[in-house]
């Protein structure tokens, strides 16, 4: 039986294309993924423990109306991003430098989740550490070479 260890941590994987295999299992938000918007980007995701997966989405479920709701939906996504993402590769800032996303003890800081909500990325991010985080071993290893770079992602 293939089993996932506790911290295990996915192939880096084509953001496009893992959001194209979420998105297979998702038709309803389908369109709400930007076609080419992610070309180069490259994700590693690390398996996060089932504590903080179920906080993460009892919080998110839990959020009553109005931006008090939108505030705690989008703490809980901070939470499973900064747990479930291991490494972003292919930011670049405008001078063409690569930007590292930083983490202390195994998560992402704030500054590292700031870049993320101010270019508009977390809600991807987080769709993608959700979707890798449900699948069992065999649908992890599956997903993985599903969503490998190829020459047009």
């Amino acid at each position: 039986m293939l089993v996932i260890k506790p911290g295990h941590t996915s192939r880096k994987i084509s953001v496009q294309n893992a959001l194209k295999v979420w998105g297979e299992e998702n038709p309803e938000s389908l369109e709400a993924i930007a076609p080419n918007k992610y070309n180069g980007l490259l994700i590693e995701v690390q398996q996060i423990s089932k504590e903080i997966y179920l906080e993460s989405m009892a919080r998110c479920r839990a959020a009553a109306d109005g931006w008090e709701s939108e505030l705690e939906v989008y703490s809980a996504m901070g939470i499973l991003v900064a747990s479930g993402l291991k490494g972003l590769h292919g930011l670049e800032d405008e001078d063409g430098n690569a930007v590292k996303l930083a983490s202390v003890d195994g998560k992402l800081d704030g500054d590292s989740l700031a870049i993320l909500h101010d270019n508009d990325l977390m809600l991807d991010m987080w769709r993608i550490v959700r979707h890798y985080n449900e699948l069992t071993a065999i649908e992890k290893k599956a997903f993985s070479e599903q969503a490998q770079p190829t020459l047009r992602s």
